[in-house]
């Protein structure tokens, strides 16, 4: 499956507290045009102050024809590339360490200390102070690159997403079921793999998932080294040519994993722009596990798409939603449990959640304490996990269900 990398290049940190106001301010030097595509959604595309237009606008995507205005503080240099939006937060959206508009130094160092690529100047910078305003936070965050996963530790009411010079900060649905996962019972261990403890007992399965990227598996391994399921790549269809592939391990990966006692899954990677092709794809996975014990959900893989030139890449949200439906849909008349996988942000931003929810869904987020608080059952946490018998990395995952059920 896909990496799910998180750099941060540049951040606006007051651009979320802008969310929630109902009175408009006044704007100095930036043009502020809103227009939102979903409910709960803002979307910030940032122009370089440096561009041949006398006045840089950040365009906000927001259900309503009207403007909002804000008041933008500018660094006052012509330099600068990143201008900030100074609003006042509408009390405290935060989780632990944040009390409306102040943010406690304390808990900041803690989450950094689990969290990679953190600024040692910024700490330095903080070292002394037992609290930091919005408005400092904001600017740390610009000056010193803080990764998302850092910043969402102090947002609980909504998503922090990033990509570019895009920006955006997205309300949670009411209308979606929650998950009463505790994070604060994860276990690390050495070796990048998670355990999800409570009580002294192991309350989630260890699992894999591979395809023909791990090469050939020592099943037998694996099964002493404590992995309870396996999600195995039946195949993809080419996001080029669209022609649909076998993996070239499957064969050998489903045969080895059950005859070793481990319960599998099987996914396929789409690159479906239609219902008729999601059902194809549907067609050519239960074509192929024909035969074969299959305890755990018949998984459809939809992420961005990996190039320009990608089929998918003009896929819409709505189209998405219809594409996924559609797989699963047929999945479900053949007789066995579908899932949809993705990773957080298209989840919540590329897919109609809401049109989705009889479906399990299994989640790939490498945040050392995940944020997605909808209801799901599988959690893909690392890339880079160590199992006995494969060689190099393979992804890990989390199930909080007990399958079949």
């Amino acid at each position: 499956m896909a990496q799910m990398k998180h750099r941060i290049l540049s951040f606006v940190m007051s651009a979320a507290a802008a969310l929630s106001l109902m009175a408009p301010l006044t704007t100095t030097a930036y043009a502020l045009n809103v227009n939102d595509p979903k409910p709960g959604q803002q979307t910030f595309n940032v122009r370089d102050k440096n561009s041949s237009s006398s006045e840089p606008k950040i365009n906000i995507k927001n259900g309503s024809s009207s403007s909002k205005k804000v008041q933008i503080k500018d660094s006052g240099s012509s330099s600068s590339a990143s201008p900030k939006i100074n609003v006042k937060s509408s009390g405290n959206a935060g989780s632990g360490g944040r009390d409306g508009d102040t943010f406690s130094v304390a808990k900041i160092k803690e989450y950094a200390k689990e969290i990679d690529n953190v600024s040692d100047d910024f700490l330095k910078v903080i070292r002394n102070k037992s609290t930091i305003t919005l408005s400092q936070f904001e600017d740390y965050a610009v000056k010193y690159k803080l990764p998302i996963e850092l910043i969402q530790r102090f947002y609980d009411d909504r998503f922090v997403f990033k990509s570019g010079n895009k920006f955006q900060f997205i309300s949670l649905d009411p209308n979606l079921s929650r998950n009463v996962y505790d994070w604060d019972n994860l276990v690390y261990k050495d070796n990048n793999e998670v355990k999800y403890v409570r009580d002294g007992a192991s309350r989630a399965l260890k699992g894999i998932d591979v395809s023909t990227h791990q090469g050939t598996i020592d099943w037998k391994k694996v099964k002493n080294d404590g992995v309870k399921f396996a999600m195995i790549r039946v195949g993809y269809r080419g996001y080029g040519t669209g022609k649909i592939m076998l993996d070239d391990q499957f064969k050998r990966n489903i045969k080895n994993a059950t005859a070793n006692g481990i319960k599998v899954g099987v996914y396929f990677y789409s690159q479906a722009i239609t219902t008729k092709e999601a059902v194809e794809e549907a067609e050519f996975v239960l074509d192929n596990i024909k035969g074969y014990d299959i305890d755990y959900p018949v998984v459809f893989d939809i992420e961005d798409a990996p190039s320009a030139s990608a089929r998918t890449r003009s896929l819409t949200a709505s189209k998405a939603t219809q594409v996924a439906k559609a797989f699963c849909e047929r999945i479900e008349q053949g007789g066995y449990r579908p899932m949809i996988y993705t990773y957080t942000k298209y989840f919540v931003t590329e897919i109609n959640m809401g049109s989705l929810t009889k479906y399990d869904k299994w989640v790939a987020q490498y945040y050392k304490r995940p944020f997605f608080p909808y209801k799901f059952q599988m959690l893909q946490y690392t890339s880079k996990g160590k199992v006995d018998g494969i060689k190099g990395n393979v992804d890990m995952n989390l199930c909080f269900t007990s399958y079949p059920k």
